[in-house]
């Protein structure tokens, strides 16, 4: 377990380091400047603007981080070659996946708390509100997804190539954020004959909805209390399901 401590310790500071995750840090400083701007231009909706997009920030960077930086964390390694490096040593091929995603998520948690402390700075600098409760259950939520959301970046980037990678997780985001609207159009009564395809869909892909209570937050709607554990419940459980099947499909790999 050591070893995977270690490794996880020194790719999260390659991560960190690395000038895509320090660019979109200077960039989340740059959307919220931007905000302000869009929100002067919204009459009668003071701040509003603003906070929905603090909201919305919490999903799009850590998105942006893991399709383009997650996607090939390991197989930017696997056709470099420098993975044997590691993998001759008396490293298991599980702990050096398991320090990836470890290292992955740590990321993205830092990455979401520069965008929150962004965006309740900006809210109370600039409107004089202290707006924190909020954006801090939407980022609760947003971790637990990001969570999962790892899982999967780390997942096709040890299975399959850079670019590959980056379009099967584009995929999962996508029907992962939109079947649970496409089932209620199918219950309203269109399209039913897609019915039993999205509902196999649903068991493969993760839905993502069970993160997604923007709206609820921004317009002060009462959550249930237990949505967030089983929300917590959904993402622990789907990202061990990936991390099973990422090593079996991972120790099969001819490297």
């Amino acid at each position: 377990m050591k070893k995977t401590i270690y490794t996880t310790h020194v790719i999260f500071k390659e991560i960190v380091r690395d000038k895509f995750f320090l660019f979109l840090g200077l960039s989340s400083l740059l959307f919220f400047l931007l905000t302000i701007i869009f929100n002067e231009m919204v009459v009668g909706q003071t701040a509003k603007v603003t906070k929905d997009l603090t909201l919305s920030a919490l999903n799009i960077f850590p998105f942006l981080f893991l399709l383009i930086y997650g996607t090939r964390l390991i197989s930017k390694e696997i056709e470099s070659k420098s993975i044997y490096t590691i993998l001759i040593r008396p490293f298991k091929r599980w702990e050096y996946f398991l320090a990836n995603l470890l290292a992955l998520f740590f990321s993205t948690i830092i990455l979401n708390l520069i965008i929150f402390l962004l965006g309740i700075t900006t809210i109370f600098i600039f409107y004089g509100e202290i707006w924190i409760k909020a954006p801090f259950i939407h980022l609760l939520f947003t971790l637990l997804e990001s969570l999962l959301l790892s899982g999967f970046a780390v997942f096709y980037s040890a299975i399959f190539s850079s670019s590959v990678s980056v379009m099967l997780f584009f995929i999962t985001y996508g029907i992962g954020h939109s079947i649970e609207e496409s089932l209620k159009s199918i219950t309203e009564g269109s399209g039913v004959a897609l019915k039993p395809f999205l509902n196999i869909i649903k068991f493969i892909i993760p839905n993502l909805s069970f993160f997604d209570y923007k709206t609820e937050l921004l317009y002060s709607i009462k959550i249930p209390e237990r949505t967030l554990t089983l929300s917590a419940l959904y993402s622990f459980t789907y990202t061990f399901l990936i991390f099973i099947l990422a090593v079996y499909f991972f120790r099969r790999k001819e490297l």
